[in-house]
Order: structure tokens, then sequence, then C-alpha cells
């Protein structure tokens, strides 16, 4: 098994079961995606809605890849994002984010320091702090989003014990 890249696989799938699950076609779904999320303790986003919690799961994949190609990456854009086209841009760069982890897996790259000049000050990181910073918010988004479809009366799961269910 290769455990860091199954990890982000895992992410991937999620997300796009959970862009999935808010996509189903219940009126009633659909006018809640945009309400605030009410929390009761500080939250890592302002604001936090159903949409804008999957729109920044999906962002930031390609974030984190445009930074390692130094590339620029406009987060403001997240915000305009369709359900539709968080899918289409997981469709595109979720496998795309996969193969990098893939790759520096199997080049034991983990330490690899890369040095992000795209937002600003430049911000010095591994590859192994990337991943585990995009696993982290991740986790605490996708239960957000987890349990605001469960309230609205979606049928979503994120349980960290079947992903890797040995094979029969």
């Amino acid at each position: 098994m290769n455990f860091v890249p199954g990890l982000i696989e895992h992410h991937v799938a999620v997300v796009g079961r959970l862009l999935d699950a808010a996509a189903q076609r219940d009126p009633a779904l659909e006018a809640q995606l945009d309400k605030p999320i009410e929390l009761s303790v500080l939250s890592i986003d302002v604001d936090p809605t159903v949409r804008s919690l999957l729109a920044r799961l999906v962002g930031q994949l390609e974030m984190w890849t445009c930074a390692m190609a130094n590339e620029p990456y406009d987060v403001t854009q997240e915000r305009e994002r369709t359900l539709e086209e968080l899918r289409e841009q997981l469709d595109r760069v979720g496998p795309a984010f996969v193969a990098t982890v893939r790759r520096i897996d199997a080049e034991d790259r983990f330490d690899e320091t890369f040095v992000d000049v795209t937002g600003g000050d430049p911000y010095v990181f591994t590859a192994a702090g990337m991943i585990a910073h995009i696993l982290t918010y991740a986790a605490y988004r996708r239960t957000l989003v987890v349990g605001a479809l469960a309230a609205l009366g979606a049928d979503v799961e994120d349980d960290p014990l079947a992903w890797f269910n040995p094979s029969p």
C-alpha cells in the first residue's frame, strides 16, 4: 500500500462524493448551500457555507499545484464557482494532484523544499508539510460539509475506518 498517495486519493474521492451529494436536485437542499453554517467554535474559514467549503476543498488542490509549479492562483475566483464547475475542476486537478503526490512518494521526496512566491511574501515549505497541511484542513472542512449536508437530509458518509479495508 502506498499510504500517503492513498490518503490523497481518498480525499479527492470524498470531495467528489460531497460535491455529488450537494448537487442532488432537491430544491430545499439547493436553497441551503449558501446559508452560513453556524459554529459554536472559531472556524478557520470566514462565514463558511457548504458551497464555500466545497470550493476551498477543490481550490486548495489547485492552489498548491500552482504553488509547486510557481504559477499564480486566484483564490477569489472560488466564490464564483457553481457545483458543476467545481466538479469539472476537481475532475481535472484531483488526478493531477494525486499524480504529483505519487511522484513525490515514488522518489522519496517528502523532505524536498519549495519556495512559494505566488502570493506576496515568499513562503518555504516541504512536500510533506504541504500534504499534511492539505489533509489537516481538508479533514476539518469535509467534516463541516458532511455535518451540514446530513442536517439538510443528504446521504453522506466520511468514515476513515473504511478507507483502507483489506480486499477479500
